[in-house]
């Protein structure tokens, strides 16, 4: 797991460093275009997170209940994603101002504050690093996860809700309900069910 982990952060890095967001502000250069071309593919590696997420998760869930899940995810985060925006922080304010103004906007303090929270996609406010948008699609699954073990996790009610998970996030996008679509993470849905029956199969299910 932590070997698919490093392939698709190293992945991801690829296609950031040959395509798109490059280091040096502007396009690639030429001489990278060969390269460019196979780390493309490397925007996979964000689902790839998403499916290792909904098989790590869902084990970490399985025979805990909601205050030992949701320590245990705090527990895991926050401490290095704080150091993170901390240092995300530095270069937006002092090292590198400029590096991080977006669309002709910089972010302000009050924004560095709230992205300590991994809730700022909640609340409409900008990343202070781009890295940082998945988060709001991870603390949604979270939530998602944490109603399971409300409900009880079986390997019948995973598979049933692996199941039924992305269609109901697409139904929610059809019919116009954005509020529904982004709690059901419409978007990303159909990764995670995926690693879900992968839990199921390898035994982590104790009862049916």
């Amino acid at each position: 797991m932590d070997a698919l982990r490093f392939l698709a952060a190293l992945a991801v890095v690829a296609f950031h460093l040959t395509g798109i967001n490059p280091g040096w502000e502007g396009r690639a250069p030429a001489e990278t275009d060969t390269l460019g071309r196979w780390a493309a593919y490397g925007a996979m590696g964000v689902p790839l997170f998403f499916v290792i997420s909904g098989f790590v998760v869902l084990m970490t869930a399985w025979g805990r209940d909601v205050p030992h899940f949701v320590a245990s995810r705090i527990g895991r985060l926050f401490p290095a994603y704080w150091v993170a925006v901390g240092i995300a922080a530095v270069f937006a304010f002092v090292l590198w101002p400029a590096g991080s103004v977006s669309e002709g906007v910089a972010p302000t303090k009050g924004d560095a504050l709230v992205n300590l929270t991994m809730l700022q996609g909640a609340f409409g406010v900008r990343d202070l690093d781009g890295a940082f948008w998945t988060l709001w699609t991870e603390a949604r699954f979270y939530v998602l996860v944490a109603v399971l073990v409300v409900v009880g996790i079986t390997r019948r009610r995973v598979l049933a809700f692996a199941a039924l998970w992305p269609l109901a996030g697409a139904m929610a996008q059809q019919a116009g309900q954005p509020l529904v679509a982004t709690v059901l993470i419409a978007d990303y849905s159909p990764t995670s069910p995926a690693a879900c029956c992968c839990t199921c199969s390898t035994g982590a299910a104790t009862t049916c």
